[in-house]
């Protein structure tokens, strides 16, 4: 019902719209303004929300980055065969002994 009444609005000539009688509407204006404005700001929240996670986020050089404490840990590389185990982390201190000796 709005952007009917929005569309009329817009597309109708003031001399109709008068001629009607509806007298008291705002200026042809707004009808660019208004939308304007709304998609602006949706852009600016958008922005804002992006801007705020990266803000959010822990450093680079953060352990937290690697593991934190929700997530299970195992001192296990591999599984027995045949075996699918459940998701878990493996500890850095195995993952660097199995790599570097």
């Amino acid at each position: 019902l709005c952007t009917l009444l929005w569309l009329i609005w817009v597309l109708v000539p003031d001399d109709v719209l008068i001629a009607s009688g509806i007298s008291y509407f705002p200026d042809k204006s707004w009808a660019i303004v208004i939308p304007m404005q709304i998609v602006g700001t949706l852009l600016f929240v958008v922005y804002t929300y992006i801007c705020l996670n990266m803000l959010a986020r822990c450093p680079l050089t953060s352990s937290n980055m690697m593991y934190d404490a929700s997530t299970p840990q195992t001192t296990r590389m591999y599984g027995d065969p045949g075996e699918i185990p459940e998701i878990q982390d493996v500890k850095l201190t195995v993952i660097n002994k199995v790599m570097f000796g």
